[in-house]
């Protein structure tokens, strides 16, 4: 799937086809390697983000990877997706329950 595409872009898309549909993989087959686009795409279930001219061969070891479980990221793109996710790690962030989720924890859980 690409990110850019008309009527609703493939970030969004593969949030939705994840929602209703979580078995199916999904990867990201673009020109852009905006931080946002990979971390939302990442967020939202992609199994793979790759830039377009990769290779036929990687691109099939890419699906191949994901069919079996696993992730694939473009190796250019590595460095930027461990910067974000040790930003992340460094942040302080809540993270925040819903009220129907917190009726499901015990006490011990809650505090």
């Amino acid at each position: 799937m690409d990110v850019r595409m008309p009527k609703l872009d493939g970030v969004q898309c593969t949030n939705l086809i994840k929602e209703h549909y979580p078995q199916i993989k999904i990867i990201i087959l673009t020109t852009f390697d905006d931080d946002e686009y990979i971390y939302n795409a990442l967020k939202f279930g992609a199994s793979g983000y790759l830039l377009k001219g990769v290779s036929v061969t990687e691109l099939t070891t890419a699906i191949r990877t994901v069919i079996n479980g696993g992730a694939m990221i473009n190796p250019n793109l590595i460095t930027k997706v461990i910067k974000l996710f040790s930003e992340m790690a460094q942040s302080n962030f809540a993270v925040r329950v819903e009220k129907n989720g917190k009726k499901n924890l015990t006490r011990t859980e809650k505090k």
